[in-house]
């Protein structure tokens, strides 16, 4: 279970920088135009 539990930590993790990454992305996008 402990395994189990960390891999969901580094799930949401993983969704979460790529969360913020694509916001970024999209802002610098947007300003750009």
């Amino acid at each position: 279970m402990k395994d189990t539990s960390q891999v969901i930590l580094l799930v949401k993790y993983i969704i979460t920088r790529l969360n913020i990454t694509c916001k970024v992305f999209l802002k610098i996008v947007f300003l750009a135009h």
